[in-house]
């Protein structure tokens, strides 16, 4: 089945976690081979609920690791890749392992890349933007085809020299070792930027996992961060998540785009293909609602309990009404365009 995550409530999540109070909550296995961000097919399987006593943790600090000296002099590329258009030129598996508590998240990256531009790259470019954020993103490890080398990390940017240039139609891998570490949702103009932050009641990871950049006309397509509008120009991949969380009560929920299976407590698979970003928005509070809409599409929205609300004996359910208008749009652009 396939399912929407209607924007507007990702974007409501975000706003809510901010705007909206109410009292905070009591105190890895490699993932499997494997965008669009909103439509996708989801299959949920429900784990049994256990209880489980949490204990306090101390909090974590973000020290880097030492990363080797670089020592490849020339690289091994697998080439004559088949040019298979179900599949993107980026391919990337991670394992996320959360810490609900703290915020933290320590993640093990996989990027499999293959060069289909019409001239050999020297350089291979990658989009991070949780660098932006002081601590937001720690690089631990970072190797191609298991061989250290040399790269530059500056802002959202990180430059990756390879000695061996990648020719057209061969493939390289990139694994990367690293840690994520939002900060609070602020209010006011800075809440926007909640994607990637938490609330008492809420965390949001967007844009966490590198990727590689876009290229068009021959150029990688990062731009510098600014406080306002957009500037992403991300490529489509396809992707492959396995998200572990600890510390959290087993009420926990996760709003994610793509096929998500809960594969223990607390730890769920998501795949993704085509999609030009990943982000994951959690919860011990949400709230889901879903509704089928005609071509097998389920619209799903998640919100606080707080988001209904009785005004001079008027009853208000600003998510059913997201809810609503989304199936709506859905049905709409369907009887316009055809079957999602």
């Amino acid at each position: 089945m396939k399912r929407l995550i209607f924007p507007y409530i990702m974007l409501g999540i975000l706003i809510a976690g901010c705007n909206l109070s109410t009292p905070a909550p009591s105190p890895t296995p490699p993932p499997a081979n494997g965008g669009n961000i909103r439509l996708a097919q989801v299959q949920v399987t429900p784990a049994p609920t256990q209880n489980r006593n949490l204990q306090p943790i101390p909090t974590k600090t973000i020290t880097p690791t030492p990363i080797p000296e670089p020592t490849a002099t020339s690289i091994p590329y697998i080439c004559d890749v088949a040019d298979d258009e179900t599949t993107s030129a980026r391919h990337i598996s991670a394992v996320v392992n959360v810490d609900y508590a703290t915020k933290l998240s320590h993640v093990d990256e996989l990027i499999t890349f293959t060069n289909r531009e019409e001239t050999a790259l020297e350089t291979i470019v990658l989009d991070v933007q949780a660098n932006q954020w002081q601590n937001g993103f720690v690089l631990e490890g970072l190797s191609v085809n298991d061989l250290a080398v040399t790269h530059e990390l500056i802002d959202n940017r990180l430059d990756i020299a390879l000695p061996t240039p990648l020719e057209m139609g061969c493939q390289l891998t990139i694994k990367l070792s690293f840690r994520a570490q939002p900060g609070a949702i602020r209010d006011g103009l800075s809440s926007y930027r909640g994607f990637f932050g938490y609330s008492p009641r809420q965390l949001n990871i967007g844009h966490f996992i590198p990727t590689v950049a876009a290229r068009i006309h021959d150029e990688w397509q990062i731009h510098e961060p600014i406080g306002i509008g957009e500037q992403l120009v991300n490529e489509v991949a396809d992707w492959d998540v396995v998200v572990s969380v600890e510390n959290a009560r087993d009420s926990l929920q996760i709003a994610s785009p793509g096929t998500v299976v809960e594969i223990d407590i607390l730890r769920w698979q998501i795949t993704l293909p085509k999609s030009r970003d990943f982000a994951i928005s959690m919860s011990e509070d949400f709230v889901l609602h879903e509704k089928e809409v005609p071509g097998n599409v389920t619209v799903a929205v998640y919100s606080f309990p707080d988001a209904v609300l009785n005004t001079n004996g008027v009853r208000l359910d600003g998510a059913q009404h997201a809810l609503d208008e989304a199936s709506k749009a859905v049905t709409f652009f369907q009887e316009l365009y055809g079957d999602y």
